[in-house]
């Protein structure tokens, strides 16, 4: 019995596991991959630019990727290319964890857990402690509108 008891809790945490990783996702697009990796990912942008001058990542550009409905911003790295520091949902065509705008608020609770709405805002910290990362769901008229995957550089 015992072992059956552990058994069960350890496919429950490995399914646990599974979940997290799939939420930090979308479309295998998530943060502190390569410009290289996203465009394999995501296909040729409908435009990249480059921002202004970035206080939080040594006054240098960060490189933008527009697709419909997705804004991926990459930020110089130590090894002088890019990789991925925010991504932007503005569209229901892609998803994180399963929740797409125009979802509920109480889907987004559902699926990632308890949080106090802040600013409009719910916010889920991930990664390893420190890390910076972020999932934040911008909630209007108690519908998802905005969903972004972040590293706080600053």
């Amino acid at each position: 019995m015992r072992l059956i008891l552990a058994l069960s809790a350890l496919a429950m945490a490995a399914q646990m596991a599974e979940a997290d990783t799939i939420k930090e996702t979308i479309d295998g697009v998530t943060l502190n991959i390569s410009v290289e990796a996203v465009k394999k990912q995501f296909g040729a942008p409908h435009k990249e630019t480059m921002s202004e001058p970035n206080a939080c990542n040594d006054d240098l550009p960060d490189m933008q990727l527009q697709y419909d409905g997705v804004l991926v911003t990459l930020s110089k790295d130590a090894d002088g290319g890019y990789s991925v520091t925010s991504i932007d949902l503005t569209s229901p065509k892609r998803s994180l964890g399963n929740i797409r705008i125009g979802d509920s608020a109480q889907k987004v609770k559902e699926v990632f857990g308890a949080a106090d709405l802040a600013q409009g805002t719910l916010s889920y910290d991930f990664g390893e402690p420190g890390s910076g990362q972020a999932y934040e769901f911008t909630i209007q008229n108690g519908a998802v509108s905005h969903i972004k995957l972040n590293t706080y550089m600053c």
